[in-house]
């Protein structure tokens, strides 16, 4: 039976909080919830009068989009044991060019 290696849309950010696309169906997704933010919030406005309650109306709804959206966009990023390898792996190949760049010196400079 064969795998299927998933490749994720999203990645976890070094700092901080949320996701960054980084695929092209990750910046489709965030592409579509922007729209789907900014075109609600314009029927909002477009269809109640009443400053205080067009507030409260936007809030409940982008709390709404914002629940189905978060939970998505979690379940295509990928696993933070992977962005830990991911980064522990990038760390190692740094350290590697650091120390072959040192050794380049030394030879260079007759150290």
């Amino acid at each position: 039976m064969m795998t299927e290696q998933r490749t994720p849309w999203f990645r976890i950010k070094g700092s901080g909080y949320g996701l960054t696309p980084t695929t092209w169906q990750g910046w489709c997704v965030t592409l579509v919830i922007m729209a789907m933010l900014l075109a609600s919030v314009q029927v909002v406005l477009y269809l109640v009068h009443d400053p205080l309650n067009a507030v409260i109306l936007i809030l409940v709804v982008t709390g709404i989009e914002l629940a189905v959206f978060i939970p998505f966009t979690y379940r295509h990023a990928e696993s933070s044991e992977e962005a830990e390898k991911a980064e522990a792996s990038l760390v190692t190949e740094k350290r590697q060019k650091i120390k072959t760049d040192i050794e380049e010196w030394k030879k260079r400079n007759s150290l």
